[in-house]
């Protein structure tokens, strides 16, 4: 008999992507397209504007990455 509460709970994978930085900040769109202010301190070291990031969690923490290939893709792929 499995308990479904000590299974590992994996929450869906989003992205958003940096699209600007100023000072201390990082202006970030959400998957919905609004903005919001990050503080770089809390983002992957290297990020950069136009970067996109991976946000994926397990059991209640949170990982944050960049994505290259998505960066990558979405730079190809120009302006929407």
């Amino acid at each position: 008999m499995t308990d479904a509460l000590s299974e590992s709970a994996s929450l869906p994978s989003e992205h958003v992507a940096i699209d600007g930085i100023e000072g201390r900040y990082a202006r970030v769109e959400l998957p919905d397209g609004t903005t919001a202010d990050w503080l770089l301190s809390t983002l992957p070291e290297g990020d950069k504007e136009g970067d996109v990031l991976l946000i994926s969690g397990k059991d209640g923490d949170f990982d944050l990455e960049i994505d290259h290939a998505e960066t990558q893709r979405r730079k190809q792929q120009g302006p929407k």
